[in-house]
């Protein structure tokens, strides 16, 4: 390992200047430990310049406290990306698309605080992009894509304080619109539909034979063929599309869970069989297909970061 044991690179569009409050913090939290402070135009650039194997990217607004540092730098040791997460509410829905659209489960994919591994970011360093926001998301986004090793070692340190708001929905929006094209699907999404297939062939059967066979009401025949889908979906979905993720919760709860969803779905469903058949005298089969269609990216969405969530743990691997 190199004498430095940890570089702390703080990006400075504008220089050094104004920063020496901020470098007594960082010397203060570092007291006693190995460490340079690179003070770069950007953090790709500062990465260049790093001597030690450890790179911790420290904003130059001074957010999150300095102090915490030592940990990241700890935590380093045995993951290959570190992201210092701060303000919850306030980043839960870039936190959700994140994991919706490109399947990276940070809990503040926009952290403008983050360490990485020399060797880590080797591995990825001719496809990054020098972004002013969203780093850790497209970090942990190349890593989980390289095919030597795609599991990333990873952990998420809570922050004191709020992330400064510098972002801006296009920007973010645009910079996940470029990953989820530059991948594949969102995970889960080729088996999802595949079992939803059948379950609307499970749903469609029953309904016209619960209709024409048996004269039932086709709101009626609508709920219990919803219901018995649902049962059809969930035990596929849990043994084939979201199985590495059932050590999260118990299987009741994500059967409760599922079933909550499913009931939103039956409210769509029937509104649009209510407001088609009923009232634009349109076709059974035509309406219960809409309705399954419109439910289905609810179900997909809701099951993904709710039913089958990832769950945070303290080291991630």
């Amino acid at each position: 390992m190199s004498a430095v044991a940890v570089s702390i690179i703080v990006p400075s569009a504008n220089g050094s200047g104004g920063l020496e409050p901020l470098i007594a913090r960082i010397r203060e939290a570092q007291a006693g430990l190995p460490h340079e402070i690179i003070v770069a135009d950007s953090a790709l650039s500062g990465f260049q310049q790093a001597a030690s194997d450890r790179w911790i990217v420290m904003p130059a607004h001074g957010q999150p406290d300095p102090a915490i540092l030592p940990d990241m730098a700890r935590a380093l040791e045995t993951a290959e990306l570190v992201v210092a997460s701060g303000d919850p509410a306030g980043s839960r829905t870039t936190s959700w698309l994140a994991q919706l659209i490109i399947n990276v489960p940070l809990a503040d994919p926009l952290s403008d605080c983050f360490g990485i591994r020399r060797e880590a970011f080797a591995d990825i360093a001719g496809q990054m992009r020098d972004v002013t926001s969203g780093m850790p998301m497209e970090l942990y986004y190349r890593l989980s894509r390289r095919p030597a090793a795609p599991h990333v070692r990873w952990r998420e340190l809570p922050s004191a304080g709020r992330r400064r708001a510098g972002h801006s929905w296009p920007g973010y929006l645009g910079q996940l619109a470029r990953l989820r094209k530059e991948g594949p699907w969102p995970q889960g999404l080729p088996k999802f539909i595949c079992v939803g297939v059948v379950g609307g062939v499970v749903n469609c059967v029953l309904l016209s034979s619960l209709v024409t066979r048996l004269h039932w009401h086709h709101l009626l025949a609508s709920a219990v063929a919803i219901q018995i889908a649902v049962v059809h979906n969930f035990i596929w979905h849990d043994r084939w599309t979201f199985k590495d993720r059932r050590e999260h919760s118990r299987w009741l709860t994500r059967f409760w869970n599922y079933e909550l969803v499913a009931f939103a779905s039956m409210l769509i469903n029937w509104l649009l069989l209510a407001i088609l058949v009923d009232g634009g005298h349109q076709p059974l089969m035509t309406a219960n297909l809409i309705g399954i269609a419109f439910g289905a990216v609810i179900n997909f969405a809701v099951s993904k970061l709710w039913t089958w969530k990832r769950r945070t743990a303290p080291l991630h691997t």
